[in-house]
């Protein structure tokens, strides 16, 4: 069985990742490009390649983007099936994560990546979601969000618009370009979320240590905040279940 997950490995923004599980112990792993149900084309050759290459006798893959397409993890599942023929299950990928953090037993998964969501309850069937709305409406908390913000502080502080940041110089420095020269990357290829969250390590870093950059911190904090905030809603709709989390973002 090959098992996909989202954060905790499979599909996902920053790349594919599969494991071959022979006898309950994960004996081989594979490694594909980024993939997202609702931005990106090609996943079900991408992910037949994967399966060809460690012919599992059955597949599972957890899907970034599919949760709010009516049908479409059983689609994806079937298409999967018929290209590698190998029989496939499709779910998204916060339910991968969800079953890996407590393997069905009651809980709140809070995954956070390139993208953010939430989900939480008792059986695959019944989890609740919370965000998980993309990085155009949401994703608050994630790395994308975070590389968003940061790129915003720094535009802000170059208009004196905000207040001064170290962001200016790190950025300026990290892409070899100006600043209105990486914007022009981020607006002429909106799909590719790995320029933004590239940005993440580096405010990370700025607001560690003694000498931490005031507004890196911030974002930070409010990236926390944020994540911190959808098990908090969570727990309110749900009771007081226990948390965990997934995600490199994490």
């Amino acid at each position: 069985v090959a098992g996909w997950g989202g954060g905790g490995g499979g599909a996902g923004g920053s790349g594919t990742r599969a494991g071959l599980v022979v006898g309950g112990v994960v004996t081989k792993r594979l490694w594909g490009g980024p993939f997202n149900f609702v931005l990106n084309e090609g996943g079900v050759a991408q992910v037949a390649a994967l399966a060809r290459e460690a012919q599992p006798a059955a597949m599972g893959i957890g899907v970034p983007g599919i949760a709010r397409e009516p049908g479409g993890a059983a689609a994806f599942g079937a298409a999967i099936t018929e290209a590698s023929g190998v029989p496939t299950v499709a779910a998204p990928d916060a339910t991968i994560a969800w079953l890996g953090a407590f393997l069905g037993d009651p809980g709140i998964i809070v995954s956070a990546g390139t993208g953010s969501v939430a989900v939480g309850g008792s059986s695959p069937g019944d989890l609740v979601r919370v965000g998980g709305h993309g990085h155009l409406i949401g994703d608050e908390g994630s790395a994308y969000w975070v590389g968003r913000r940061a790129l915003r502080a720094a535009l802000a502080a170059t208009e004196r618009d905000g207040p001064p940041t170290a962001l200016v110089d790190v950025i300026a420095t990290a892409t070899g370009g100006t600043l209105d020269e990486f914007v022009l990357r981020v607006q002429r290829a909106p799909a590719d979320r790995t320029i933004l969250t590239s940005l993440t390590p580096l405010v990370v870093r700025l607001a560690e240590g003694p000498e931490a950059d005031p507004v890196a911190q911030v974002i930070i904090a409010d990236a926390a905040a944020a994540l911190a905030g959808l098990a908090a809603t969570l727990r309110v709709r749900l009771g007081d279940l226990p948390v965990a989390g997934s995600g490199g973002m994490l």
